[in-house]
């Protein structure tokens, strides 16, 4: 079984720069909620998923699909198991190249609070027309023709 989440306050240094805010934290990872922690997912407005490009090549995360599920965008760096969910024409999170731009993506959203609810509303939508593209009504006829 999986630990319930913390929140804690966090703080992300980089060289002179500073940014605070509040994380959901599962053991050493920031991504997920088990079954137990449902209730936490309303709490949460993003997944933050920090695997780089390196990990999950061959495989893929189950957090994308917990993202998913939850409707909750996800914050990554590049990650080959999640970029293919989040195309820029339709992006359900925000990628960034390296940990460290990714900590000046979030910085703003911190400070701004309404602007972030408002792209993680759009985020949001978006999820919602991919799981309804790759949901089972519209995938059921290619799954019945891949075992014919």
């Amino acid at each position: 079984s999986m630990p319930e989440l913390a929140f804690t306050n966090a703080r992300i240094v980089l060289g002179d720069e500073v940014i605070e805010g509040t994380l959901a934290v599962e053991g050493e990872l920031i991504h997920g909620f088990d079954h137990g922690s449902v209730r936490h997912a309303e709490d949460i407005d993003a997944f933050l998923i920090l695997y780089d490009r390196n990990r999950y090549r061959l495989s893929c995360s189950g957090a994308i699909f917990e993202a998913l599920s939850y409707v909750k965008p996800v914050l990554h760096i590049g990650n080959p198991c999640i970029t293919p969910f989040d195309p820029p024409d339709a992006p359900i999170g925000f990628s960034t190249e390296t940990l460290e731009e990714l900590a000046r993506l979030v910085a703003p959203m911190i400070d701004d609070y309404p602007a972030a609810q408002r792209a993680f509303a759009a985020r949001r939508e978006n999820i919602m027309r991919l799981r309804t593209r790759l949901g089972m009504d519209a995938l059921a006829t290619k799954l019945r023709a891949a075992f014919v």
